[in-house]
């Protein structure tokens, strides 16, 4: 009796404490294994009604090494947070089925700034990343009533490049949206950052930064081994820089004739806002009329003002609005 009574109390206590602190959020989704494939995606909308036809978003993060469903234990073991794509889960319009793409050999319960094996490194690359969404691609339009007229890829940062190349292979995809991401490739990008940013507007910490010189000797070592994950550069083993520095987004986005939106802060040095004005120029000089580009003034990399306030719903509405309309 007294082991039912505790019981009881805990129960009520929980019960108490959950319906009194707005603050906890136990987001709904469900997981989806492909264990053919090794991998695993979400979908965000909680319940899915097998008797309607959706529209498909599927959202590319970028290089951050977290899970796209954290998981972070507080008291209790009452789950106080979490990170679903890009920590925004209340900006999504599940009108659309929404589907994120886990990357390989990460655990749901990976927190940020974890230690991550080196099994995360050997397929944290370029084109394993575009294998694998167009795995969860094809198994989400196989598998679920989807509106093919509404096939949406998002590519944030990183993931840009990812859906750039899936866009490019798969004519089932209808919409491709990039989030600060643009024409030019890594190389590129940092070419112009060495020449071009002020010192506060690009990291000079790194040797290699210096200068053109610096940067062509590091270019050198990387092409010598570039599938090494003993070597590392800026935080990423020599490996996951080969498959991604030389990519360069623009051949792909300019034989595409889907619509395109662009959504850029004009304060995003990383890659530089130049780079995406450059996608501009160049649809404009092919004729080409389906690009949206999208800037908001004073933004960063990641939407945030100089006081660090985020605009990701002012981003997500234009998304919206912008698929509307096309």
């Amino acid at each position: 009796m007294k082991i039912q009574r505790y019981l009881i109390l805990i129960l009520t206590f929980f019960s108490a404490f959950l319906s009194g602190c707005a603050t906890i959020s136990i987001p709904k989704y469900y997981s989806v294994e492909l264990k053919n494939a090794g991998i695993k995606f979400y979908i965000l909308n909680g319940e899915i009604n097998p008797n309607r036809t959706y529209p498909v978003l599927m959202s590319l993060a970028g290089s951050e090494v977290s899970s796209q469903v954290w998981k972070k234990e507080g008291t209790f073991g009452i789950k106080l947070g979490a990170n679903l794509a890009l920590k925004h889960l209340g900006y999504f319009n599940f009108d659309y089925l929404t589907a994120i793409p886990e990357k390989r050999n990460i655990s749901e319960r990976y927190l940020p700034g974890n230690k991550v094996s080196e099994k995360f490194h050997e397929t944290n690359t370029l084109e394993q990343r575009v294998k694998d969404t167009e795995a969860v691609l094809s198994y989400v339009l196989e598998n679920y009533n989807i509106d093919k007229t509404k096939v949406v890829l998002v590519g944030s940062s990183e993931g840009g490049a990812v859906a750039t190349i899936v866009a490019r292979n798969n004519n089932t995809i209808t919409h491709l949206i990039l989030r600060s991401s643009g024409g030019w490739s890594h190389e590129d990008a940092i070419r112009y950052g060495i020449e071009h940013l002020e010192l506060d507007k690009w990291s000079r910490d790194r040797k290699e930064l210096q200068s053109i010189d610096a940067f062509d000797k590091f270019l050198s070592k990387l092409k010598s081994t570039p599938h090494s994950l003993d070597k590392w550069w800026g935080g990423w083993p020599y490996k996951r820089w080969a498959s991604y520095m030389f990519y360069r987004p623009m051949d792909d986005l300019r034989m595409l004739n889907i619509p395109i939106l662009i959504q850029m802060g004009d304060k995003n040095y990383h890659p530089a806002l130049e780079g995406t004005m450059d996608v501009k120029r160049v649809f404009d000089k092919l004729g080409k009329s389906n690009l949206t580009l999208k800037i908001y003034s004073g933004l960063d990399h990641v939407f945030k003002n100089d006081e660090e306030v985020s605009h990701a719903k002012e981003i997500f509405d234009d998304m919206y609005q912008w698929l509307e309309e096309n």
